[in-house]
């Protein structure tokens, strides 16, 4: 998916301004990928571990426990998937803080599962029942509505953190964007 991987290196450039610890996914295997990466890399609890998926996923109903749920699913390169609530029992693990970011269809319940003890921030841009889509803003090649708002907020030299990405209504409005950005924090720490 070209356009996935053009997302990522405009994320990647975006992110070179803070101190990010950087994991992108594209075209992999997701649990995979995060598993490898922190069995070679040793990560503080003061880290920032900024997790990005770019691609396809779909939505699924999958029995946890005695319970049948919706969930917001990866799609793997093979067709299988990686579901919401296998990323967050993993990050659930991780000793650090963490922003995961989904660029995809369906992507509302990821942190629906986390239960871990550091700062996890998930940010997602599109509801279990929407499609996600690609957008050209000021004729830029066409990219995912995160990439696009991120670009937005730097090039207005505002930061990106949580307040400034909730004002994101108007810049999806009069980009004509018409998803929904999701913002979900737990276990948020303030100083």
């Amino acid at each position: 998916m070209p356009g996935c991987v053009e997302d990522v290196k405009r994320l990647s450039s975006i992110l070179k301004q803070y101190n990010f610890i950087l994991i992108s996914l594209i075209d992999s295997y997701p649990k995979n990928d995060i598993i490898n990466f922190l069995n070679k890399n040793k990560l503080n609890k003061d880290d920032l571990l900024y997790i990005h998926y770019s691609g396809h996923a779909e939505k699924r109903g999958i029995k946890i426990k005695d319970k049948c749920d919706i969930l917001s699913c990866w799609i793997n390169p093979n067709n299988s998937i990686t579901s919401s609530y296998e990323i967050d029992a993993l990050l659930s693990k991780i000793n650090c803080n963490i922003i995961l970011s989904s660029d995809c269809c369906y992507t509302e319940t990821f942190g629906d599962y986390y239960i871990g003890e550091n700062s996890f921030t998930f940010i997602g841009t599109s509801a279990i029942y929407e499609y996600s889509s690609s957008y050209s803003i000021d004729g830029k090649p066409m990219a995912g509505p995160l990439i696009c708002l991120l670009e937005n907020l730097l090039e207005n030299n505002k930061d990106i953190n949580i307040r400034n990405l909730k004002n994101y209504k108007t810049f999806f409005k009069d980009n004509n964007i018409k998803q929904k950005l999701i913002i979900k924090q737990y276990n948020i720490k303030t100083i």
